[in-house]
């Protein structure tokens, strides 16, 4: 298996999950459920076209208030795992889970030459798991996993009363943002 980095954050996560939550239904009102293709997706994830996921390409949660601590934890894990410290360019988003919801089997770079870093932080769940190429990792508040973006992941269904609510992004090095990214898309992304 690739390499795989778990971490442990210190966020106000009872902040970050009412943000999530009131934010949800604005995000999915104010955008099309399209990605760079201006195509429908949901990112591959399953979750459907009526999903926040499903508009992914369209915000990022770096860019609301309250988020610098997030920010600082992401490049921290970032530096720790990739055993450097560079400038580093992130596209973040969230995703809201609901009892009987799981996400599909997918990845986030389908081109290995690309060096994308992609990660998820846990703000709400009840006992469940998301696989990384078959791995188990239990979800728990406040743990931060970084994998290669060439890494297929998944989740068990969801089976919780509550949202489970994520935070996923992707993490580009200054090279591959330059090149790689649309013009268009490119003020989506923050700067770490």
């Amino acid at each position: 298996m690739k390499k795989i980095g778990l971490f442990n954050v210190d966020l106000d996560i009872d902040y970050l999950k009412k943000k999530i939550l009131k934010e949800e239904k604005k995000i999915i009102k104010k955008y099309p459920p399209v990605g760079y293709t201006n195509q429908p997706t949901d990112g591959e994830t399953g979750l459907g076209l009526d999903s926040l996921t499903s508009r992914y390409y369209h915000f990022n949660v770096l860019k609301w208030d309250g988020t610098k601590q997030l920010a600082k934890e992401i490049k921290r894990c970032y530096n720790t795992f990739t055993e450097t410290n560079q400038d580093i360019y992130v596209q973040c988003w969230a995703n809201v889970m609901r009892c009987g919801e799981k996400i599909k089997s997918h990845k986030h770079n389908y081109f290995p030459e690309r060096n994308i870093i992609s990660g998820n932080l846990v703000i709400h769940s009840n006992e469940m798991n998301t696989y990384y190429e078959g791995s188990a990792v239990p979800n728990k508040i406040s743990s931060l996993t970084l994998f290669p973006g060439t890494v297929y992941h998944w989740t068990d269904t969801y089976h919780g009363q509550e949202e489970r609510i994520t935070i996923a992004f992707d993490i580009r090095t200054y090279k591959d943002w330059k090149e790689d990214v649309f013009d268009d898309a490119k003020s989506h992304w923050v700067k770490l």
